[in-house]
């Protein structure tokens, strides 16, 4: 036998048996995952999922497919828990306090009994979260592996059992997979979910398509620009900054004259997206412009549009250097203990007094923002730290006697206490989120600032990653937008900067 052949024969063997080896594995992997399938999330099944993706194989798509839909209804069972027992919370913490001294001690107990609770349950959504997050990113690498003709089969298989899954809290996980791939078949499994009867499953089928960025989504998402709900709208006019074209600036110039606030600001950035130019509002000066360019137009590259901006934008709002519109605005202020410390450093109000407090400084801020909201803006204020103080119990509509008394409660305001900055932000999004069966016409609150200088010490949720994934998630129905302020050099921009992106607004950091 010659030398060449030995070496091919050995080669051959060397793979056959290294195939072996990954087989061995891949089949060890997914017995212990699935004897782990009827026990609560866990670290133990998250490394065991991110295992099995790692393997890149096709032949476990199936089973990654239908381990996450199975995720997926026990992410939405859990979340009903968590709603169910955050509502029970936030009550028996507003009783605590007008309890006599007898019934406190009990009623405290309870408190801190179900505060166990909820701990639990977050604690398991949180795996289980990893978890879907590992089992998507194993189905898209595993399936990039086919060619054809098995990569169309594989893609038949996995969409017909997304579709077949009746939870639509799994589905939509799910359809999160597709979002990834920019095919037509993709598309529209996708497209399907626009009109089913779950609001939360038809908003999430608008993102995805948004996300999958196929110029042949426009049609489906177009129509949408005339729902009776905002929070479609907003959602719809999203999407088609991606895959948006002529007539979708034709329809985006038409809701102009129809839209106000921040759907009014999203129309316009939809425009800006979709042209490389700004006319702001005006629906005249953008109609001329069309109707001049149309012939010629095509859509710009990312980071390539020229910018051009005529006119000037009206009725704009400002805080800490953000420009917005909004029919309802919530300001929510730190005034823990540390904003009595010294600001020192310029900020964006310019340089104040050398021994000006961060909180003085925040004040002046807020001050001039709220004498720059247009009348009839519904608004509130928010002073929290261990606690949450608002100005009034429902948002109000300004006029020039609620604008007074509104700067004279913020000029009144001390520091004093731990900073909990969840808590408020968690009771705007549950009291805008509706439910899963009814959508609310309007968008409750749509933009929220909130303003810190530290980190959370106190509240239901302190962690950065638990923050994001909660807000991210009560948003999916709610869909205002939180900017955020950090003031000075104590603050976490990674939790500041997750908490904003996760509701499509801006982090500043304020010196």
């Amino acid at each position: 036998m010659s030398s060449r052949l030995t070496t091919i024969l050995i080669l051959t063997w060397v793979m056959v048996l290294r195939c072996a080896g990954q087989e061995s594995d891949a089949a060890r992997l997914t017995k212990a995952y699935e004897e782990m399938r009827n026990r609560p999330g866990s670290g133990q099944r998250v490394a065991l999922a991110k295992d099995i993706a790692a393997e890149r194989n096709p032949e476990l798509v199936p089973v990654m497919v239908d381990a996450l839909m199975r995720v997926g209804q026990r992410l939405g069972s859990l979340e009903q828990q968590i709603d169910r027992q955050t509502l029970v919370a936030i009550q028996d913490e507003s009783q605590l306090s007008k309890l006599p001294a007898s019934r406190r001690d009990a009623a405290l107990e309870k408190l801190q009994r179900g505060q166990g609770d909820l701990l639990v349950l977050r604690t398991e959504h949180g795996w289980l979260f990893d978890e879907a997050k590992a089992l998507q990113k194993g189905v898209r690498d595993s399936i990039r592996e086919l060619g054809e003709p098995k990569l169309t089969v594989a893609f038949t298989d996995m969409i017909a059992r997304i579709r077949s899954e009746a939870d639509s809290r799994a589905r939509l996980e799910g359809l999160r997979v597709c979002a990834q791939f920019p095919r037509e078949d993709c598309r529209v499994a996708i497209a399907a979910d626009l009109t089913a009867k779950e609001p939360r499953l038809r908003l999430g089928a608008v993102d995805c398509l948004g996300i999958q960025g196929q110029p042949e989504s426009e049609a489906g998402v177009l129509p949408l620009l005339e729902d009776p709900a905002d929070a479609v709208r907003l959602s719809a006019l999203r999407a088609l900054k991606r895959v948006g074209g002529a007539d979708a600036i034709t329809a985006a110039i038409g809701r102009l004259s129809k839209e106000r606030g921040l759907l009014l600001d999203e129309s316009i950035a939809t425009l800006e997206a979709l042209t490389g130019v700004s006319f702001h509002e005006s629906a005249l000066a953008w109609t001329d412009w069309w109707e001049r360019s149309k012939l010629s137009w095509k859509r710009p590259t990312a980071g390539k549009r020229d910018g051009a901006k005529k006119g000037e934008p009206e009725n704009l709002a400002h805080y800490y250097g953000i420009q917005f519109r909004a029919e309802s605005v919530v300001y929510l202020l730190d005034v823990s203990g540390s904003m009595n410390e010294p600001a020192l450093a310029s900020g964006v109000t310019g340089q104040g007094p050398k021994h000006e407090t961060k909180l003085e400084r925040a004040k002046r801020e807020l001050i001039r923002s709220l004498e720059s909201l247009p009348v009839g803006t519904r608004v509130n204020v928010t002073a929290y730290s261990d606690r949450a103080q608002s100005y009034a119990p429902e948002l109000l509509k300004l006029d020039a006697t609620t604008r007074r008394a509104l700067v004279a409660w913020v000029r009144a305001l001390t520091a004093t206490g731990e900073t909990n900055l969840y808590d408020p932000v968690e009771a705007l999004l549950m009291s805008g989120r509706g439910s899963d069966a009814k959508l609310d016409k309007r968008i409750r609150v749509e933009t929220v600032f909130l303003l810190t200088d530290g980190i959370p010490t106190a509240g239901r949720l302190r962690t950065p990653s638990e923050i994001t994934r909660e807000i991210a998630r009560q948003n999916e129905m709610a869909r205002l937008v939180l900017h955020t302020i950090g003031v000075g050099p104590d603050h976490s921009k990674e939790l500041l900067k997750g908490m904003a992106e996760a509701t499509g607004g801006r982090y500043v950091a304020a010196p």
